[in-house]
């Protein structure tokens, strides 16, 4: 085969391959440089790009890219400047969330070191029988005896003025994070304020996954004070602020939380490594308010994870948490009752940790129908808080979501007490109830009534501040619970009682109007309880329809009703399980039940 000269190969002509000039070469009008050369035969025309450095649209449709900032020839010439985008900072991004999470192993493997020859100087600080017993033993050492509801005395923690932190992890983060507290009196540093999710959002430290745990602290029903806050925010595995365990379940729980809120796998660390931590830091156990704490957020992540067998036993742990230790919430001593104001950090810890354990195990039987493991006496506790804690009942998230939660379970009771001797006596419905269904049927609805009397100028209030969102949510939804428990009490004697029916009408569109205000966001921070209020509305709704059949504004009005529900009710149970027989039951009655 004869070579092409280069002169040729510009010229697009065809060349003989003489030499030392070839046959058009020498016929050219004017002197051309005749020359064979093999580089420039294979040299390419362009620069070649490494690897991954075009663009996205041209890697998408195979084309040629210049990789020019900040758009590529090519796009330019389609007008598709806009979508002439690089992968260099999702690039970046791994590459950092890499760095940070080698950085923090390394941390931990030197703190763990540490740690490890200390235990080995100490013997004294270890459990001997801490794998055996279904419940950690649980140690006071210089703690003291647990303080109970309105002594103020004692410390459930021994809290150092100077803390030994490994690092900042929030430095260079570009977000802020911030925790809301459950009171709402309690002043509020940093407010919470997400915004929408960002799908497809990288973690690129555990710090964001510790904050994204604190921001849902009213939902999980725990509180923590601020030095406590501030040391799971940090990282702070020392142990002098806070159990090591309490950093770790920030971290489990924050990673579902993340790839629920991003829809995003976490890279940074792994919820099954994370959990056998948690497992591993509670051989030396914390204090009784803490564990319980601990027990219990385990069980409420792993039930919202539909893994009911692996969350009841961490239920069931934190009970015997509360018999081994025989832990109350209240007191017998007279001298509680004198404390009307604030009580101390100790014994709000102490009784929103078995506050929340108490409202689980009813919420558990009521949604998903499982045995409780708490016996009445917590709930008579419950019941009596006012007197002992005022403040507290009045003021902690978790009270007042208790207090609406009972009022509901009591109000479900009448109802099936009602049916039932309805459905099996002969004799007058008024004959067939006793004389206790009436004195707790009127017993009930004056209760709901001053509970409802307290919500609505509490949620006002909060709904003011920007910094208490969180807890103006929570208060929305003990309001909404609130509601359906006196829609069910109204509705009992409604078709015979004309005041009782629109009450419970009142009631219903009211619950109507609080749905239709939440956004998206605020669905991921909401609780399954949720669906039988649904239910007990779309039943009302259902009944007063029946009672205008022949008025086509009010069968209209109560099919536009219904529609919320159905799509409130359909957006939540995206973020939150157990939801299928409430959209399955308004979807029954809204086709003509």
């Amino acid at each position: 085969m004869s070579q092409t000269c280069v002169a040729c190969r510009t010229r697009k002509m065809r060349c003989d391959g003489e030499t030392p000039v070839c046959g058009p070469c020498s016929r050219a009008r004017k002197p051309v440089d005749c020359t064979y050369s093999k580089s420039a035969q294979n040299s390419p025309k362009t620069v070649l790009l490494p690897k991954g450095a075009a663009c996205l649209p041209c890697r998408r449709k195979k084309k040629k890219c210049d990789a020019k900032r900040p758009f590529c020839h090519t796009c330019r010439l389609a007008g598709k400047e806009l979508d002439c985008e690089y992968d260099d900072e999702l690039k970046q991004n791994f590459a950092t969330a890499l760095l940070m999470r080698t950085q923090e192993l390394e941390e931990r493997l030197s703190y763990y070191e540490s740690r490890k020859a200390h235990m080995s100087q100490s013997p004294e600080y270890r459990s001997d029988h801490a794998m055996d017993l279904d419940v950690p033993s649980v140690q006071w050492r210089e703690f003291g005896s647990p303080p109970l509801p309105g002594f103020g005395q004692g410390s459930f923690a021994a809290a150092s003025p100077t803390r030994s932190l490994h690092s900042n992890p929030s430095d260079g983060l570009s977000a802020q994070w911030h925790t809301a507290s459950p009171f709402t009196q309690t002043p509020i540093s940093d407010a919470s304020d997400q915004g929408a999710d960002r799908l497809g959002l990288v973690c690129q430290s555990t710090y964001q996954l510790r904050a994204l745990f604190l921001s849902h602290q009213i939902q999980l029903g725990f509180y923590l004070r601020e030095t406590k806050r501030q040391a799971v925010l940090a990282g702070d595995l020392s142990g002098r602020i806070v159990h090591p365990a309490v950093i770790h379940l920030a971290q489990l729980v924050g990673t579902y939380l993340w790839t629920l809120h991003h829809k995003t796998d976490v890279l940074v660390v792994s919820e099954d490594v994370e959990l056998l931590k948690v497992l591993s830091a509670l051989e030396y156990a914390p204090e009784p308010a803490t564990l319980i704490m601990i027990y219990t957020v385990l069980g409420e992540y792993f039930l919202y994870k539909r893994q009911i067998e692996a969350g009841r036993p961490y239920l069931v742990k934190a009970s015997k948490v509360l018999s081994f230790e025989d832990l109350q919430l209240s007191t017998p001593s007279l001298d509680a009752l004198l404390v009307v104001g604030e009580p101390d950090e100790d014994t709000k810890e102490y009784l929103t940790a078995l506050g929340q354990l108490a409202y689980i195990d009813k919420a558990t039987s009521m949604v998903i129908g499982l045995t409780p493991f708490l016996d009445d006496e917590y709930e008579k506790q419950l019941q009596e808080l006012a007197l002992s804690q005022p403040w507290f009942a009045t003021h902690s998230a978790v009270a007042i979501r208790c207090k609406s939660l009972a009022l509901l379970r009591e109000a479900l009771r009448l109802s099936r007490a009602r049916a039932a001797a309805a459905g099996g006596s002969g004799a007058r419905l008024e004959a067939a109830l006793p004389l206790a269904w009436y004195t707790a049927y009127w017993a009930a609805l004056e209760e709901s009534a001053r509970h409802l009397a307290l919500l609505y100028p509490q949620m006002l209030q909060a709904s003011l501040h920007a910094d208490l969102d969180a807890h103006t949510l929570c208060l929305k939804t003990a309001l909404v619970v609130a509601l359906a428990a006196q829609i069910e009490l109204h509705a009992l004697p409604g078709f015979c009682h004309a005041e009782s029916r629109q009450k419970a009408l009142s009631s219903a569109v009211e619950v109507v109007g609080l749905t239709r205000g939440w956004t998206d966001q605020d669905y991921a921070m909401l609780e399954p309880t949720l669906g039988i209020c649904y239910r007990v509305v779309a039943n009302a709704l259902r009944d007063d329809r029946r009672l205008y059949a022949g008025r086509a504004d009010e069968f209209v009005r109560m099919q536009e009703a219904l529609a919320v529900l159905i799509t409130s009710a359909t957006r939540l149970a995206a973020k939150v399980p157990y939801l299928e027989s409430t959209l399955q039951t308004l979807q029954e009655l809204a086709r003509g039940s």
